[in-house]
């Protein structure tokens, strides 16, 4: 089977939309990044005799900044990859799906996973992520998926290959 698709800055950064909010390191690092500052605010807010507008500063961080986390992360990791994505992974590219693994093609590189490498998947609106590690997906846009046969295609091939429980929506839909 073969799924043909361009490879965008954005296909990475729906990976790490995904994958941010779940992440126990990034809960760790805005865990920290919170600590830190409402100590050094909660430190300022005694040296300044409870100063209104310091307080105030105060009270915003702690009740603001465990919402605005994965949003300003988000936003940072996307700069990152659009100005830093490899040359390798964007454009042209081919996934070759047969009863071995998944071969990936660009005009620049080629690499073949076995199907006994995948160790779990996710399945999120566009794509199917197969995960290699903890932290590195194999990524298949959905929108190089031809049509409804060639999805029951590649469902099938997860099936029979794919030897864990996963998220998988029950529509087949790109």
């Amino acid at each position: 089977m073969e799924i043909k698709f361009e490879f965008t800055p954005d296909d990475l950064f729906q990976v790490q939309k995904d994958f941010v909010p779940r992440s126990s390191e990034h809960k760790k690092v805005k865990w920290m990044i919170y600590a830190f500052i409402a100590l050094i605010l909660g430190i300022l807010v005694l040296r300044s005799g409870f100063d209104v507008s310091v307080l105030i500063v105060f009270l915003s961080w702690v009740i603001v900044f465990p919402f605005i986390y994965n949003s300003v992360a988000l936003w940072s990791i996307r700069r990152h990859i659009h100005k830093n994505m490899d040359s390798k992974l964007k454009g042209s590219t081919t996934l070759l799906i047969g009863e071995e693994g998944i071969q990936r093609q660009t005009p620049l590189y080629r690499v073949f996973f076995n199907w006994s490498q995948f160790i779990s998947g996710r399945e999120i609106p566009g794509y199917y992520l197969l995960y290699v590690s903890a932290k590195e997906a194999f990524i298949i846009p959905k929108r190089g998926v031809e049509d409804k046969d060639d999805m029951q295609r590649l469902s099938d091939y997860f099936d029979r290959h794919l030897k864990f429980d996963w998220n998988r929506q029950t529509s087949n839909t790109k």
